[in-house]
Parts: C-alpha cells; sequence; structure tokens
C-alpha cells in the first residue's frame, strides 16, 4: 500500500518547529451508512446551443463547448457564474438571485479599464468581492460587490527577464482558485512549474515540467502587489522527478501550401528528442477552504484527509480503514487498449475541428507525443479521487469508481491523447461519497453516481453544472437536505 512519508518526517520537512505537537488522528467506522440524495431543486438555468433559432437564457446564442463555467456562491446566496471561453463575448459574470432571476453581470473582454484579456479563474470572498485571475494583465482584477471594478493587485516582478506568463508558481499554471473566508486572501493551486526555451533558428522547442508540485498557496491581495505565502505543500509521487519534452520542427514546414501540409508525412517534419512518463492512477491531489481558513486536502491512495490550520500547521487527520484496489495485468491491458482507442479516436476528430493545416500539425504532433509517452501504473488505484467541502465545513469525500469505466464516454477522450498529461491520469469519480462533518462526525455515504457540487452556498444550497447527451449544459442548484448540513 503507497503511503505518504510517515507523519513525523512529513511535518518536519513541511512545518519546522522546536515542538511540534501530536496530530489528532480520527478514526471512522468501516461500514458505510446509506444516505439518499434527496436534494430539492431550487431553480436551474439552461445554456442553448449555437443553433437555437430563439435562445432564453442569460447566456447568450453563441456556441456552448467554448465555455468554460466556474461557479461560486456568495454569503447573500447569490449565485456568480464566470463564463471563462475562446470568444469576446464568453469573458463575463453573471449574477443570479436566490430566486433564479439574473440579478446582474459585470466584466467583459477588451481594452479597457477594468477588462479581461486572458481570465483564468475567478472566486468570490466573503465580504462579496470577486477576484479574477488574468494572466495577460499579470495580476488579480479585484470588482466590488455590486460588480464594480476596484482594482488591480500585480503579481511580483519576474526575474531573469523570464516572460511574466512563464514564471514557475503564481504566474504559471494554476488547477483552481478558492477565496479565502476573511476576504483577504485566496488560495490557489501551482500546478506544474516551467520554463521553455525556443529556438527560432531551429524551430525547436524545450519544456521543463517538474510535474504536479501539490503546493497550495495563500495569496494575499491588500497592496498593489500580491504576497504570496505556502499554505501547505502535499505529498506528490513526481517531486523533484523533473522530465523534459522536447519538440523539433524542420524549418520546411513554414513552406508548405494549406494543401502540401494536409498530406504531408509530419513524422518527417515533427520529432521529440525526450519522452515523459505519465502516470496511471496517481495519488489524488483535492483541496478545500475551512470556514476558519484552514485547509482541508487529499493526497494519499489511502482513505485520509489532512486538516491544516489557518497558519499551515496539520492540526488533526481523519481516516477510514477502506483499501486501495490492487492493478492486476488483466487491468493494465484493458485500460492500455482503451487508452489507444480513445487516442485514435481523438486524433481522427481533430481533423474536424480544426483547419486542414493547422490539423495537419497537431495530428503528426499527437501522433508523435502519444507514440513517446510512457504510460506507467501506480501499483494500485486510489480509494479517493476527489474533495468538497461545504460552507459549514463540512467534508464530502469523494471515493474512486470503477477504473474500467474511465474512457467509454467522448468526455474522456481529451485527458487520453496524452495519457496523463501534465498531472497524471487520475483515477475516475462517481464513486460513493462520504460525508464527514466539521465535528469530524461520519454523516454517512451518498451511492454512487452522485455528483459532488461545483459550487456550495449558505443554508444548504449547492450548484451542479449538467450535460445532457446532445452535450448542452444546464447549471442547477438545489437546497442540501438538513441531515447532511451537519455541524
Amino acid at each position: 500500500m503507497i503511503r505518504n512519508a510517515s507523519v513525523a518526517a512529513l511535518l518536519a520537512v513541511i512545518f519546522p518547529t522546536s515542538a511540534a505537537p501530536a496530530q489528532e488522528v480520527v478514526e471512522l467506522p468501516a461500514q458505510d451508512r446509506a444516505l439518499e440524495a434527496d436534494f430539492v431543486e431550487v431553480y436551474s438555468v439552461a445554456m442553448p446551443k449555437s443553433d437555437d433559432p430563439e435562445p432564453e437564457s442569460p447566456f447568450g446564442d453563441f456556441a456552448d463547448f467554448t465555455k468554460e463555467l466556474q461557479l461560486a456562491f456568495n454569503s447573500a446566496g447569490e449565485l456568480l457564474v464566470f463564463e471563462k471561453g475562446l470568444r469576446p463575448q464568453t469573458g463575463r459574470i453573471v449574477v443570479f438571485g436566490v430566486d433564479g432571476a439574473v440579478a446582474r453581470e459585470f466584466g467583459r473582454m477588451g481594452w479597457e479599464r477594468g477588462d479581461f484579456r486572458a481570465p483564468v479563474n475567478f472566486g468570490v470572498l466573503s465580504d462579496g468581492r470577486s477576484v479574477v485571475k488574468d494572466r495577460e494583465h499579470s495580476a488579480f482584477l479585484v470588482y466590488a460587490p455590486d460588480g464594480a471594478y476596484e482594482r488591480m493587485v500585480r503579481f511580483p516582478r519576474p526575474s531573469g527577464g523570464m516572460l511574466t506568463g512563464m514564471v514557475p508558481g503564481l504566474a504559471g499554471l494554476a488547477e483552481r482558485v478558492a477565496a479565502g473566508r476573511d476576504g483577504a486572501f485566496v488560495y490557489r493551486t501551482v500546478l506544474s512549474d516551467m520554463d521553455m526555451d525556443i529556438d527560432e533558428q531551429t524551430f525547436s522547442v524545450q519544456t521543463l515540467n517538474t510535474g504536479p508540485t501539490g503546493i497550495v498557496e495563500r495569496v494575499g491581495l491588500e497592496g498593489n502587489r500580491v504576497t504570496v505565502d505556502t499554505a501547505l505543500r502535499a505529498w506528490r509521487p513526481s517531486e523533484g522527478e523533473a522530465t523534459s519534452i522536447g519538440v523539433q520542427m524542420n524549418p520546411d514546414i513554414t513552406q508548405l501550401s494549406e494543401e502540401e501540409m494536409a498530406f504531408a508525412d509530419m513524422s518527417s517534419l515533427l520529432s521529440m528528442d525526450r519522452a515523459q512518463t505519465a502516470w496511471l492512477f496517481p495519488p489524488p491531489f483535492a483541496f478545500g477552504v475551512l470556514p476558519d481558513n484552514g485547509l482541508a486536502y487529499i493526497d494519499s491512495t489511502t482513505w485520509e484527509v489532512k486538516l491544516v490550520d489557518a497558519d499551515g500547521r496539520l492540526n488533526r487527520i481523519v481516516r477510514r480503514p477502506l483499501t486501495p484496489t490492487p492493478v492486476t495485468e488483466e487491468m493494465r491491458a484493458e485500460i492500455g487498449t482503451r487508452i489507444r482507442e480513445a487516442q485514435s479516436a481523438a486524433l481522427d476528430g481533430i481533423e474536424e475541428l480544426m483547419p486542414s493545416d493547422a490539423a495537419a500539425v497537431m495530428d503528426g504532433l499527437l501522433a508523435g507525443l502519444t507514440d513517446q509517452v510512457n504510460p506507467e501504473f501506480f501499483p494500485e488505484v486510489p480509494v479517493l479521487s476527489g474533495l468538497g467541502v461545504g460552507w459549514d465545513g463540512a467534508l464530502w469525500v469523494v471515493r474512486t469508481g470503477d477504473p474500467l469505466s474511465m474512457f467509454e464516454s467522448e468526455s474522456d477522450l481529451d485527458a487520453t491523447i496524452i495519457p496523463g498529461g501534465i498531472g497524471g491520469l487520475s483515477a475516475p469519480a462517481g464513486g460513493p461519497i462520504d460525508i464527514v462533518g466539521a465535528d469530524d462526525t461520519y454523516a454517512g455515504t451518498l451511492p454512487a453516481g452522485t455528483k459532488l457540487p461545483d459550487a456550495f452556498g449558505p443554508d444548504g444550497l449547492a450548484a451542479w453544472v449538467t450535460i445532457d447527451a446532445d452535450l448542452s449544459k444546464t447549471i442547477v442548484v438545489r437546497r442540501i437536505p438538513a441531515a447532511l448540513r451537519l455541524p
């Protein structure tokens, strides 16, 4: 069974103190207590398809596949929906009142003061202000509760002449942003540390990737420039094992016409000089912000949730005696077959979604990458795959679903073009959800197939984005029963 480093060793590295107190370990029962997912719908908002002649939605009539939605509640129970997409009209925040009607909207893509340039994440602070992380601005944009633009809080200045967007850490890739409960800061994960070296003479790109860091940073927003502290450093299997991918482009590629590009042998124009190791079923990493500004997170193959206080000290560990599933040879063979089938389907679909010249380049590049990426299995499938924290601090702990169900839908194809991508191909969600109260009381387990809310709100409100068979999206707000809202 793969476990983290011992708690003592972990504390010595991450939280050095002269006399660290012993951490409380809470052991929960092994037997499941069945709960019903009796969520009462409050309202829903349909997102139309682009071919809808009369869309009845605040989100307009443009193609919804270009949108990424991020949801967050404020303390008044209003739901803020951040639209991040590929088109100018998708950069905005729509606010729904408790009755489901549009209360206001703000933000836009543009070049005026307070406009988005390249928004990547957002959060809602406890005082109602909204914060948008914008990569091109190299800053967080802060908006008042009514949507009025307030100010910009810039990232630290880069050093060594690097482009700000490529600075490891704050301006690097972010998995998510979560607002702190005191309104003064946000938490954000560092997905990977990257640096890129481009040689325009040889048309080569060399990327150094140290893999997922497991770092959560606390970002202060009080001054003109952000302050950054490490809130926690989770255990990650790839830490310290830098891998590199080099892509070589033949200069002749620039001389090809669109027709020649479509029929070119891309293997002669694109090549890789090193391969990346992609892990299948690595230990998960997810976190949530607690009401006292502490953090809860998972980083193990076992059922184990760690809780740190607002100062970053690990103060207790909550466990259930559930064991990981060993990866068998039969499982390796079956999943390997499904990965190859998913890769083939994804690559075949590129020509339908892109111009022929771009499709040819991507087809050749991705084919080369998938041939040389070396997937490796962890010896066991983790017990957990996700974590949510309710408004009042309850833990929603998502257990892993059936590993063999991973590649059965189109939504899985993107993740399997390059197995594991940067972070490894994680174990599938879709398993039961264990609910643990803020007082460490085990409430019970919701059945497999229950989806973790995309946002938790006050008074039991929660929001989900659902995707229908035709890929249309609906935002559904429901109320969680009082029995599941433990103190």
